[in-house]
């Protein structure tokens, strides 16, 4: 963790973790990550093997375009659910998990 805090829930239980912690994920381990604190959040992804970063990429927006926070508009959604669905991820209900 490069910055804040993130709650980070994987099989049903939350973990706290902070700057300088570091955390393992099975492949295809449900998990979600929470910024929590007042500080950003950032952290640094390491994933392998290769080839899930080009989802990433794929959904990336350049920091141009970006106007901060807010709901996605539809077409934003549908993009993003197809592009997931490429790479095999399936999503689920906050807490459902």
């Amino acid at each position: 963790i490069l910055g804040g805090s993130f709650d980070v829930m994987q099989r049903g239980e939350v973990t706290r973790v902070n700057v300088g912690d570091a955390l393992y994920l099975p492949a295809k381990t449900w998990h979600n990550f929470t910024s929590v604190g007042p500080e950003t959040g950032l952290l640094l992804a390491v994933i392998s093997p290769a080839g899930f970063e080009e989802m990433f990429r794929e959904l990336g927006v350049p920091d141009s375009q970006l106007s901060g926070p807010r709901p996605p508009l539809p077409e934003e959604a549908e993009r993003f659910l197809q592009i997931v669905g490429r790479y095999g991820l399936e999503l689920t209900e906050p807490g459902s998990v």
